[in-house]
C-alpha cells in the first residue's frame, strides 16, 4: 500500500490564468484520489479559502490553507508557499495577505517583504518555492548558491523549524540544477 499522498500546492479558478478548476472539481479529484488533506494555494489572494473549506470538509478531505505569495529582499524578489498551521496562522496569514494587496499598486502583482512575513509569521509553515520563480530555488537554479542560502537562513529566522526546501521534479533542467544546489 502506497503512503497517503497530499497536495500542498492546489491552484484553483481563483488564480488567474492558472487554473481553471473550481473549487468542487478539486474537491471531487482530492477525495476521489483518497487523499486525506489538500492545501489551496492560490497565487496572491485566498479568495477561494471558506468555499475551499466547505467542499473539502463534505468531501472527507482536511482543508489546509495557503497561499502562494510573492517575498522580496534587497536582492530581488520570488515566490514562497505559506500555509496555516492553526487559527493564529490563518488569522497572520489573512492579515499578511490583505496589507500585501493593499500596498501593491494597480500595474503589479502583490509582493511583501521579509520583514512583513516577520510580523505575521507565528502559525505559518513556509514553503521555499519551486526552481522556476521560488524565493529560495531559483537562485539555486541560477548557480546563484549564495544568495539561495542567504534567503533559506533568512526564512528559518523568521520561521523557526517551520521551513521546508521544496524540491520539484517535473523533468525541467531547472529544476536539476536547483536540486544540487539546495542538496
Amino acid at each position: 500500500m502506497h503512503a497517503p499522498f497530499v497536495h500542498l500546492r492546489l491552484h484553483s479558478a481563483y488564480s488567474l490564468a492558472e487554473s481553471t478548476l473550481r473549487i468542487k472539481q478539486l474537491a471531487a479529484l482530492v477525495s476521489g484520489d483518497r487523499q486525506p488533506a489538500a492545501a489551496i494555494t492560490d497565487t496572491n489572494n485566498m479568495f477561494g479559502a471558506l468555499e475551499f473549506s466547505q467542499a473539502m470538509v463534505v468531501a472527507g478531505v482536511q482543508p489546509i490553507i495557503g497561499t502562494q505569495m510573492t517575498l522580496s529582499d534587497s536582492d530581488g524578489s520570488g515566490e514562497v508557499v505559506l500555509l496555516a498551521m492553526d487559527a493564529t496562522g490563518y488569522t497572520n496569514l489573512c492579515q499578511f495577505q490583505s496589507k500585501a494587496l493593499l500596498q501593491a499598486d494597480a500595474t503589479s502583482d502583490p509582493a511583501a517583504s521579509m520583514e512583513m512575513l516577520a510580523a505575521h509569521a507565528d502559525g505559518l509553515l513556509v514553503l521555499s518555492g519551486g526552481a522556476m520563480a521560488g524565493f529560495v530555488a531559483a537562485p539555486a537554479a541560477d548557480s546563484r548558491l549564495a544568495l539561495s542560502r542567504k534567503r533559506l537562513e533568512a526564512l528559518v529566522a523568521i520561521c523557526p523549524g517551520r521551513v521546508y526546501v521544496e524540491l520539484q521534479r517535473h523533468g525541467m533542467p531547472e529544476e536539476d540544477r536547483a536540486e544540487d544546489g539546495l542538496l
